[in-house]
């Protein structure tokens, strides 16, 4: 198989990773109390929140943040852009709609005064503030460019954070960004949680490895051990599943104006995945599937990302997951 279609693969996945720990490195910062050096309770965020704009349809920036009931932010994020830049107009007319938000923030409906960021990889952040530049727009409200680096050290990971281009209203948040803020992943996790999704479809292959290591290892048992199969039996439903990855990884909607987060199309996607993979099995009862669980003792994210390759690759009549079949081999057999 082709290493740059595995190694692409996983820079997919690496890039949802990270552009996740972006978002969540904002909203922790801009929620830290630095006087009491502590979480600002008062703070709330949302991701993917339905907001509505004075004309057309709502727009759903990929977090909003709301610092007090007079001002917030709504941030967009893209950790690679296209080579070629005339395709960045489409994030730049994505920003100019966040410029006509007219209501649909949490504490308050209504925030007049509120700054727009856009969050990048810290390579292209400079360019992208040369390109909005370049193209004369305007906006009414402040705009940010902040670039974005994960770092693993010795005992953690950070996200570094950094305003390359325009301004943030609070002068406080906008003097710590232009002088780089590094966010603790350890931090994060303490303060907002093990959050992993955001209103952006995952690849595949990590949403798998994320259900394969987490949520299926945590149910295995002595009585799910099936000697014939030499795996764990595992009956799962699509409900319940989604259940599961909003409650301890993603966002549960609370309101109408939030988003469920994976949402449950993603997770149906996923499980019809190992079905072809032939790790799973769709029942007759609709919604449920039985997965034969084992552990994989090599770097189950590359097997994943290669299985995803064939998938892409599969014709139409190669999956009948209603019998559980494929050409892929199955623990079935």
């Amino acid at each position: 198989m082709d290493e740059e279609k595995i190694l692409e693969a996983r820079k997919d996945c690496d890039n949802y990773k990270h552009t996740v720990w972006a978002l969540l490195a904002l909203a922790n910062h801009v929620s830290w109390d630095v006087e009491n050096r502590k979480i600002d309770k008062e703070c709330k965020y949302s991701l993917g929140r339905r907001m509505t704009v004075e004309e057309g349809d709502p727009v759903t920036p990929d977090l909003s943040i709301q610092k007090s009931e007079e001002y917030g932010l709504v941030v967009e994020a893209k950790k690679s852009l296209p080579l070629n830049q005339k395709f960045w107009d489409k994030p730049l007319q994505q920003l100019i709609r966040y410029d006509f938000i007219i209501e649909g923030w949490i504490l308050t409906n209504k925030v007049n005064n509120y700054d727009i960021v856009f969050l990048t990889d810290l390579s292209l952040s400079v360019r992208f503030g040369d390109f909005i530049q370049d193209s004369k727009q305007t906006f009414s409200h402040n705009l940010a460019i902040i670039g974005f680096e994960p770092t693993t050290e010795t005992f953690d990971t950070f996200i570094t954070l950094k305003k390359e281009w325009g301004g943030i209203t609070n002068s406080e948040l906008n003097e710590s960004l232009r002088t780089v803020t590094k966010v603790s992943l350890t931090n994060i996790e303490k303060s907002i949680g093990t959050i992993k999704f955001y209103d952006s479809r995952p690849p595949i292959p990590y949403l798998t490895q994320i259900f394969w290591m987490d949520i299926c290892s945590s149910r295995i048992g002595e009585e799910t051990w099936n000697s014939q199969t030499k795996a764990h039996i595992l009956n799962v439903g699509i409900d319940e599943i989604t259940d599961e990855f909003q409650k301890y990884y993603g966002q549960k909607s609370m309101e109408d104006r939030e988003q469920e987060i994976p949402k449950e199309k993603w997770i149906k996607e996923m499980l019809d995945f190992l079905v072809f993979c032939g790790y799973a099995k769709e029942l007759m009862e609709e919604g449920t599937y039985m997965i034969l669980w084992k552990e994989f003792r090599n770097d189950i994210l590359k097997r994943f990302c290669k299985d995803w390759i064939k998938y892409q690759d599969k014709e139409p009549e190669v999956t009948d997951s209603s019998r559980g079949e494929s050409k892929q081999q199955s623990l079935f057999e």
